[in-house]
Parts: structure tokens; C-alpha cells; sequence
């Protein structure tokens, strides 16, 4: 099935427009769209409601105007097989796959960093978590 954005739930914040409000007008000022969650100097962008974005999302422009106002852009992404997540990969400093003990297959792996090898993506490593 498809992975809905569920990141703004973990921090209690309501899944406010976001990435689709940016793919609807990529000019959109990002201060409205971040969210303060209650960890000290972190912002959430949600992913917005499902099927908000319509269009394609301008990462380079986007990533960007985020590292000029940020330490640190950490972005959480779903499955390797949407072409979102590869998009966006290309415009990132680091990858970093999420492997469940027990339950990723390493097949998976392999197919999952060879598709992010293969748009230039820079795979860093895995994280194992339970």
C-alpha cells in the first residue's frame, strides 16, 4: 500500500499543508509551511495531506532555501520505489537506509541502495533498529 506522512503525528502536530502546498506553488514563502515541534531549534515541514501535491516537487530550489535557513536539513523519506524519494535523493548530502532486524531482507537492501546509486544519489550507510 501506499506509505502515508506520518512523521508530523510522532511530533503532535497536525499534518499541515506542506511539500504539497510547495509542489502547488513553489514560491511559497517556507516560513509559513515549518512547523516548531517542542525539541528546541527543530522545524517540521509536513508532508501535507495525501494527494496535496499534484505536481512534481522543485528539490534543488527547495532544498536550498533550506540549507540557507538551517544547521541542518534532515529529510525522512518513504520507499526507494517512489520516484519522490528518488528525486529528492539527488539533492541531499547523505543517504542513510532504514533497515528493520528481522525484517528487511537483504535483497531489499541491495535493491533499494542500487536504485539510489543509480541517479547519483551519495549512500552513506544503513541504520539496523528493532
Amino acid at each position: 500500500g501506499r506509505e502515508q506522512p506520518t512523521l508530523h503525528a510522532l511530533f503532535g502536530l497536525p499534518d499541515a499543508p506542506g511539500l504539497g502546498a510547495l509542489a502547488e506553488a513553489p514560491a511559497a514563502p517556507l516560513a509559513g509551511l515549518l512547523q516548531e515541534t517542542r525539541v528546541p531549534g527543530l522545524w517540521l515541514l509536513a508532508g501535507g495531506p495525501p494527494g496535496s501535491a499534484s505536481r512534481p516537487l522543485p528539490w534543488a530550489a527547495l532544498m536550498q532555501s533550506l540549507r540557507e535557513q538551517a544547521e541542518r536539513v534532515i529529510c525522512y523519506a518513504p520507499s526507494t520505489e517512489r520516484s519522490e524519494t528518488l528525486a529528492l535523493a539527488r539533492h541531499v548530502d547523505g543517504v542513510l537506509l532504514l533497515a528493520r532486524r528481522h525484517r528487511t531482507r537483504r535483497g531489499a537492501l541491495r535493491e533499494a541502495r542500487a536504485r539510489l546509486e543509480a541517479v547519483g544519489a551519495p549512500v552513506r550507510g544503513v541504520v539496523l533498529w528493532e
